[in-house]
C-alpha cells in the first residue's frame, strides 16, 4: 500500500499530509470542488480512483470484476499536493453496478455509470464501468523523479487515427481501457502549458507531438490483459535550461 493510500485511510481530518509540489498543471479530466481546512487554508478536493497497484484511472476505465481504491487530493495555496481523508465515500449507482465501502474501496459489479461522492457530497466525480477490455497503464514523471499530474496521453491505431486519451493522476500514473488495435501513443503537452518542453523521453529515445507520425509503440496485448508500459515517460521542465536533443527524423 502506498504512503498516499495510508494517509487516506489513517486520518480523519480533511488534510492528511503535505507533499512537495510536483511539476505540471493539475487536474486534466478530474472534477474538483473547494473546501477549507481547520487552519483556513483553501484547497481543491479532487476524487481519484486507483487500481490496487496505485495506477490512477481515467473516467471510462472501470472494468467489471475489478477492485479499486478511492482517494482525495488537491493543492494548497502554496501549490503543494495535499492528500485528504474522506471517511464517507458513496455512490448513487445501484449495487448491481458498483459497491462502495465508506472507507474508500470500490468494487465494480457490471457495466454502467458510477457517480462517486466524498465528504458528504462536497466532492463528486462520475466514472463509467465497462464489461471488458484490455488495459494500458504507466507513469509520467519529470527528470527530478516526481510524478506529473494532469498530463494527457493520446492513443493511436496503426493508421494513425487517435482512439482515446488518458490523463495522469496526482502521482503521475494513468490507467485506461484501450482497444487492442491501439499500437502507439504520444503525450499532449498542451495539457501542461509552458511548464515543460514539448517532447518526452521513452525507452531511451526522444519523442514529440511536433513529429506526430513518429510515436512510441505500446506493448502487445490481447483479450482483457493489463499491460504496463515497460518504461516511464520522462518530461523535462522548461526552466530556462537547454532543452533535450530533438527526436531523430523530426526536422527540429
Amino acid at each position: 500500500m502506498s504512503p498516499e493510500r495510508k494517509l487516506v485511510i489513517g486520518f480523519g481530518a480533511v488534510v492528511a499530509a503535505v507533499i512537495a509540489g510536483c511539476g505540471g498543471s493539475g487536474g486534466g479530466d478530474s472534477s474538483s470542488s473547494t473546501s477549507t481546512s481547520s487552519t483556513g487554508t483553501s484547497l481543491a478536493t479532487t476524487i481519484e480512483v486507483r487500481d490496487t497497484d496505485e495506477y490512477a484511472l481515467s473516467t471510462a476505465s472501470l472494468r467489471q470484476g475489478d477492485t479499486f481504491n478511492l482517494i482525495l487530493w488537491g493543492r494548497n495555496l502554496a501549490g503543494n499536493i495535499i492528500f485528504g481523508a474522506a471517511g464517507d465515500w458513496s455512490t448513487t449507482a445501484p449495487s448491481t453496478i458498483a459497491v462502495v465501502n465508506p472507507a474508500g474501496s470500490l468494487n465494480v459489479v457490471s457495466a454502467g455509470p458510477v457517480p462517486l461522492r466524498a465528504l458528504s457530497g462536497t466532492a463528486t466525480k462520475s466514472y463509467t464501468a465497462v464489461s471488458a477490455g484490455g488495459v494500458v497503464r504507466g507513469r509520467v514523471r519529470n527528470t527530478e523523479m516526481q510524478g506529473v499530474p494532469g498530463a494527457v496521453l493520446r492513443f493511436y491505431n496503426a493508421a494513425g487515427t487517435q482512439l482515446l486519451t488518458a490523463t495522469t493522476g496526482s502521482n503521475g500514473t494513468f490507467r485506461t481501457v484501450v482497444p487492442n488495435v491501439a499500437v502507439s501513443f504520444l503525450v499532449d503537452f498542451s495539457s501542461l502549458g509552458a511548464k515543460y518542453y514539448n517532447q518526452f523521453s521513452y525507452s531511451g529515445k526522444e519523442w514529440s507531438t511536433v513529429c506526430s507520425a513518429y510515436r512510441p509503440a505500446l506493448p502487445a496485448r490481447s483479450g482483457n490483459a493489463v499491460a504496463t508500459l515497460p518504461n516511464e515517460v520522462i518530461v523535462t521542465r522548461n526552466v530556462g535550461t537547454n532543452p533535450p536533443p530533438p527526436p531523430p527524423d523530426c526536422g527540429l
